[in-house]
């Protein structure tokens, strides 16, 4: 399990300790607090998911279209291994091709 802790609850965390005599603990929220990336890396890392996600997205509509245009049947397993992605990213695209022949 990932818990996430805002940073002005570590700052409160870490001046509670202090205000109770329990300066090692103290200093172990203090280098929690120094090690926090950047809100430039946080940018960075949200920007770079975004572009593979859209890369997967691209390369699953690529596949859907390539096995429509060999006249086969479109399943997430078969979407998966055209398209060189994973089973749980091609369903998570499904809507591209679930309701096509509807």
């Amino acid at each position: 399990m990932h818990v996430q802790i805002l940073k002005k609850d570590l700052i409160e965390i870490r001046d509670f300790l202090r205000k109770n005599n329990q300066e090692n603990l103290a200093q172990v929220v203090e280098t929690a607090l120094e090690n926090e990336p950047s809100e430039a890396k946080k940018e960075a890392t949200r920007n770079a998911t975004i572009a593979r996600q859209n890369v997967a997205k691209k390369r699953v509509e690529n596949a859907v279209n390539l096995i429509r245009l060999e006249g086969g049947k479109v399943t997430p397993t078969r979407v998966a291994n055209t398209a060189g992605v994973s089973y749980n990213t091609a369903k998570k695209y499904d809507y591209l091709w679930e309701n096509l022949d509807k």
